[in-house]
C-alpha cells in the first residue's frame, strides 16, 4: 500500500505510476490523480495542447527530417487557409496534414528544406504519390476522367 500524495488515499502500489528517480520507483501520486491534473490542465490550456501526442510526436519528427520549424509549419497553414494546398480540406479530427516534399531532390529516407511544398490531407497525398509525383499523368488522368473514360459500350 501507498499513499497518494494529491488525494491522501492509500492504494495498491499498482494504482501508481513507475518513477525510477524515487526511492520506491512508483510515483508520489495515483495515476487517477494524474489524470484528472492532466485533463485539467488540458481544459484550462487549450492553446498549449497541440492534439494528440502520438499525432504531434510524429509531426515533431516530420519537422525535423524536412527542417522545418513548428512556426513554419503553422505560417504554410495560414497562408494555405487552414487547409490542404490542393483540395483546401482541413484536417481529419484527430490528424494533421502531411508535409509534402519533392521525393526526388533528396535520397531516398533523407530531406531538406528545398524538398518541402506543402501541406496535404492524407487523400491528396496518396494520390500525387501514386501518381508518382509526374505532372504528366496527373494530366493524363484529368484528361480521361473528363473525357469519361475509355469504355466501349
Amino acid at each position: 500500500m501507498k499513499l497518494c500524495s494529491r488525494c491522501g488515499q492509500n492504494k495498491a502500489v499498482e494504482a501508481f505510476g513507475t518513477d525510477r528517480s524515487k526511492r520506491d520507483g512508483h510515483t508520489a501520486d495515483c495515476k487517477e490523480c494524474r489524470r484528472k491534473v492532466s485533463a485539467d490542465y488540458k481544459r484550462r490550456n487549450p492553446e498549449r495542447v497541440r492534439g494528440s501526442s502520438a499525432s504531434h510526436a510524429r509531426l515533431k519528427g516530420n519537422l525535423r527530417r524536412y527542417g522545418v520549424t513548428y512556426e513554419e509549419y503553422l505560417k504554410t497553414l495560414a497562408y494555405q487557409n487552414g487547409g490542404c494546398a490542393i483540395c483546401g480540406a482541413p484536417p481529419q479530427e484527430g490528424k494533421r496534414l502531411s508535409i509534402d516534399h519533392n521525393h526526388e531532390c533528396c535520397p531516398y529516407g533523407s530531406a531538406c528544406q528545398e524538398c518541402v511544398r506543402g501541406a496535404l490531407c492524407d487523400n491528396c497525398n496518396t494520390g500525387i504519390g501514386l501518381l508518382k509525383d509526374d505532372p504528366k499523368l496527373m494530366l493524363a488522368a484529368i484528361d480521361y476522367l473528363e473525357r469519361g473514360g475509355t469504355w466501349q459500350r
